[in-house]
């Protein structure tokens, strides 16, 4: 499996080998990083219509090679996603259920100050 590298629309690495990519790669981020005006930016979102969102550029790469597509199906199953879900599940009915929970505590102590006219 090789690297991929857009730049304006275009792989950069293709039809190189990965030695050639890696460097093509290595290069290319020290060049970007020694740079005099150097703007990181922070945030899903922040460069849309610059640069495509990642999901936009997942999907292309999935759509257009296979053997990508098989080896993130590979790293997602090896990863047990459905038990991931079920624990983010379980964890946000615990964070509501605490939640209501003090809501309820809240109320109470409202309830008892006004019977008590504190």
């Amino acid at each position: 499996m090789g690297i991929y590298h857009f730049n304006r629309g275009k792989d950069e690495l293709i039809d190189l080998n990965l030695n050639e990519q890696q460097e093509k790669v290595s290069t290319f981020i020290n060049n970007q990083l020694s740079a005099n005006n150097l703007a990181i930016f922070i945030g899903s979102g922040c460069s849309t219509g610059a640069i495509p969102l990642m999901s936009t550029t997942m999907k292309k790469i999935l759509e257009e090679n296979d053997l990508v597509l098989y080896y993130v199906k590979i790293f997602l199953d090896s990863r047990e996603i459905k038990e991931f879900v079920k624990y983010l599940e379980a964890r946000e009915n615990k964070i509501t259920q605490e939640t209501e929970r003090k809501s309820i505590d809240i109320i109470k102590k409202i309830y008892t100050m006004k019977n008590l006219k504190i």
